[in-house]
């Protein structure tokens, strides 16, 4: 049954038997300990707010309540985190009636449609997410799913973003640093700045520096170039 709140022990990924299918209350499992679940790893395929995005979230959540559920999927949080986040920033108790359980059989799809709706990501950030999406491996990610291997212009589409803004998204999670990373994750670079900052270190390696912004490695990537190209014409 979709959407149905299970016991407390089930929150912790334990074994359901078909007498634990029930609503669950406050009397007969009390507030949810803060701290008890961890993420799931569908759902860290989108970045986490911070900042003010965050800070946001928590004053809303404060002054108005969570409007939304926080989903489960083998025991793990699959859509909520930032909520699930607010509540432990503002020592605040989750009640279990703000659970539900995901029972059904696209997760993946899930996860997307809820990120997409809910939240405004821009086109780098897509990118990022759908190149995470083309590196998941086909199999059983969990004991109640299987992923299906899925392309990256199928993770494009998904996320309504070129082939081509996946394949840099996927050059810049192999090769670039954490940091240009986490900058592309809060929309701070674009994908492409990163890219052309990756192809600027294997390029001319004095630019693997913190000192050196994506930005100006692409600036300064594109100078060399010219450089590089005139003296070429020049001749020997």
């Amino acid at each position: 049954m979709f959407g149905i709140i299970h016991r407390i022990h089930t929150l912790k990924g334990e074994p359901v038997t078909e007498t634990d299918e029930r609503q669950m209350t406050i009397e007969d499992a009390g507030a949810l300990v803060i701290g008890d679940l961890e993420f799931h790893a569908l759902a860290n395929l989108f970045p986490l707010m911070e900042g003010e995005p965050f800070h946001t979230l928590c004053e809303d959540i404060r002054e108005r309540g969570m409007e939304d559920p926080i989903w489960l999927y083998d025991g793990q949080i699959l859509d909520g985190r930032n909520r699930y986040r607010a509540h432990q920033e503002m020592g605040l108790e989750i009640d279990p009636e703000q659970f539900q359980v995901y029972r059904g059989n696209d997760p993946l799809g899930f996860v997307v449609s809820k990120n997409l709706h809910r939240r405004h990501l821009d086109e780098s950030q897509r990118a990022l997410v759908a190149a995470r999406i083309a590196n998941l491996k086909e199999g059983r990610p969990s004991e109640t799913a299987s992923i299906d291997a899925v392309s990256q212009s199928q993770a494009g589409q998904l996320l309504n973003v070129s082939r081509e803004s996946v394949q840099r998204a996927a050059k810049v999670l192999k090769k670039a640093s954490p940091e240009i990373v986490a900058a592309v994750e809060k929309g701070e670079v674009s994908v492409s700045a990163a890219a052309t900052a990756v192809d600027a270190v294997e390029q001319y390696p004095f630019m693997n520096s913190p000192h050196w912004s994506p930005v100006a490695m692409g600036q300064a990537k594109r100078a060399l170039e010219k450089l590089d190209a005139g003296a070429c014409g020049r001749g020997p």
